[in-house]
C-alpha cells in the first residue's frame, strides 16, 4: 500500500469516471496521475506544470509515495510535487482543488431522429480521416498501429530520458544488421547458434553469437522492437556502463539456464530474448506505474507496466518453433534466467 509523503498514512485509492488517483485522509493530500490529470484538469495547465517539472523542476520536493525518491518542485499558478519517474503529481491539501478543472459541456437530450444524421457525419469524418491519399504522409499515431496490431505494448506516456541511448541505438544497430544477414543465409542458425549439447563448441563463442543471431523476420523485428522501447528508458536510470552489464549478464544467465536445463539438447537457441528479459522486468520493476496499452479486440486496454511485466512473464512459458529453420526462438529458461537477472538489478538499484 503506498504511504502519505507528508504524514506517512495509509493512502486511500479512489477510482472515478476519469481515472484513479490515491487520497489521504489525515492530511487532505492527493496523488494522481499524468494520465488522469489530463482528463481532469485543463491542457494548458497540465502541459505547464509538467513543462516546470522536467525544464525547471527544483529539488526539495516530497518522497514519491510510489519509488520513495525525492520528488521535484513544479511553479506554475500552483507550486505541487512531481515524480519524474512515476509521472505522479502530489498535492497538498486544497492545492486540487485548486486548480482549473475541464469544463464539462452539459448533456443534450436528443431524439434518435437528431441523432441519426449526427452519427453519420461523424462515421464520414473517421472515414475520411484513415483514408489515405496519394502523397499524403502517415502520422506518428497510425504507424503506432502497427506493433499495436500484432500484439506489442506501446507506451501511453513514455518516462523521460535526460541522455540519448546510445547503447540502446548501437545494440539495435548491431542485432538488424547481424539478423538481416542471417535472413539471407538460415545456414548461420545452425552454426552459430548455441546446442545445449556442443555448448562448449567453438571456445564457447555460440554463447556471444546466438545473441546476435534470429530465426525469422519476425522474430528479429519484436526483438528489436522491445530493446527500443523499453532499452532507453532502462540505459538512462542505470547509466550505460550498468546496462551494459545487464544486458551481458541477463543474456550469460539465460544462456547458461537453457544450456544446463532445456530438454531439447541438439535445437539451436538463437534471439537476443534472455537480455530482453532481464530489461523488461527491470523496466516493469522500476518504473510500475509507467502505462501501456494493448489493442485487442478491437478496443485499447491500458495497464501498470508492472502488471503488464508479469502477464508478459508469463506469457513466455508458452515455448514455440520456428517451422523454417528448426531453431528455438522462446526458451522459458532463457526468460526466466534473464528475468532473474532484471530482479537482481533491481534489487540493488530500487533505492536510488
Amino acid at each position: 500500500m503506498l504511504s502519505c509523503p507528508n504524514c506517512s498514512a495509509q493512502l486511500l485509492r479512489v477510482s472515478g469516471d476519469k481515472g484513479m488517483y490515491w487520497d489521504c485522509s489525515a492530511c487532505g493530500g492527493r496523488a494522481v496521475g499524468m494520465g488522469p490529470l489530463r482528463r481532469i484538469l485543463t491542457k494548458d495547465f497540465v502541459n505547464a506544470l509538467w513543462s516546470s517539472a522536467v525544464e525547471h523542476g527544483t529539488p526539495g520536493g516530497s518522497d514519491c509515495p510510489v519509488c520513495e525518491q525525492a520528488m521535484v518542485q513544479s511553479k506554475t499558478s500552483l507550486v505541487v510535487d512531481v515524480c519524474r519517474r512515476c509521472l505522479l503529481v502530489w498535492f497538498d491539501r486544497g492545492e486540487f482543488d485548486a486548480a482549473p478543472v475541464t469544463p464539462v459541456a452539459p448533456r443534450l437530450r436528443l431524439t434518435d431522429e437528431q441523432l441519426e444524421p449526427i452519427a453519420r457525419m461523424q462515421a464520414a469524418e473517421i472515414a475520411h480521416e484513415w483514408r489515405l491519399k496519394p502523397g499524403s504522409e502517415l502520422s506518428a499515431e497510425d504507424l503506432m498501429m502497427v506493433p499495436a496490431a500484432l500484439g506489442l505494448p506501446l507506451e501511453e506516456e513514455a518516462t523521460v530520458v535526460n541522455r540519448l541511448p546510445w547503447v540502446t541505438w548501437g545494440l539495435a544497430f548491431v542485432i538488424f544488421l547481424v539478423g538481416a544477414i542471417t535472413l539471407w543465409n538460415p545456414g548461420l542458425v545452425q552454426q552459430w547458434g548455441l546446442v545445449p549439447a556442443l555448448a562448449s563448441r567453438r571456445g564457447g563463442l555460440t554463447f556471444v553469437t546466438s545473441f546476435f543471431i534470429h530465426a525469422g523476420f519476425f522474430h528479429l523485428l519484436t526483438n528489436l522492437y522491445f530493446i527500443v522501447v523499453f532499452g532507453d528508458n532502462v540505459e538512462d536510470f542505470l547509466g550505460r556502463l550498468n546496462y551494459v552489464l545487464l544486458i551481458v549478464a541477463a543474456a550469460l544467465a539465460g544462456d547458461g539456464a537453457h544450456a544446463l536445463f532445456s530438454q531439447e539438447r541438439f535445437t539451436p537457441l538463437v534471439g537476443a530474448s534472455s537480455a530482453i528479459s532481464g530489461i523488461v522486468v527491470f523496466y516493469g520493476l522500476r518504473f510500475p506505474q509507467a502505462k501501456l496499452r494493448y489493442f485487442r479486440l478491437f478496443r485499447w486496454f491500458s495497464m501498470p507496466a508492472i502488471a503488464a511485466t508479469g502477464i508478459w512473464l508469463l506469457s513466455q512459458l508458452f515455448a514455440t518453433r520456428d517451422p523454417l529453420s528448426g531453431a528455438s526462438e522462446v526458451s522459458v529458461f532463457a526468460h526466466l534466467g534473464g528475468a532473474a537477472v532484471g530482479f537482481w538489478f533491481w534489487f540493488i538499484w530500487r533505492h536510488d
